[in-house]
């Protein structure tokens, strides 16, 4: 499977107790909304902070099995191993809070 993401994402939290990574693409001149991108059950990963991301890519697997996600972009290729992917856009601001960050 795949998804579009074209857009600069920046690491917004990294929570090591709950196994959670989340990237969050701010609203900009080409851009109305908010975008996060939260990964869940992250046993490794291997991505810069800051990066533009062009697309994620992974296989289906089973609902409890860790995913390879590809993230590509900046001529690069990055991965998370994950249990799952969550994306969520929306029209809030810089300071709101995300619904992925409980």
């Amino acid at each position: 499977m795949q998804i579009e993401i074209n857009r600069q994402l920046r690491l917004w939290r990294y929570t090591v107790t709950m196994c959670t990574a989340g990237f969050l693409s701010l609203k900009d001149d080409d851009h109305a909304t908010r975008l996060s991108v939260t990964f869940v059950g992250v046993e490794e990963m291997s991505v810069p902070t800051n990066f533009f991301c062009t697309s994620i890519e992974w296989e289906e697997a089973g609902a409890d099995d860790v995913k390879k996600y590809a993230l590509r972009g900046d001529d690069r290729e990055y991965y998370m191993l994950a249990l799952n992917l969550h994306t969520e856009e929306d029209d809030l601001e810089y300071n709101d809070p995300l619904p992925h960050f409980l």
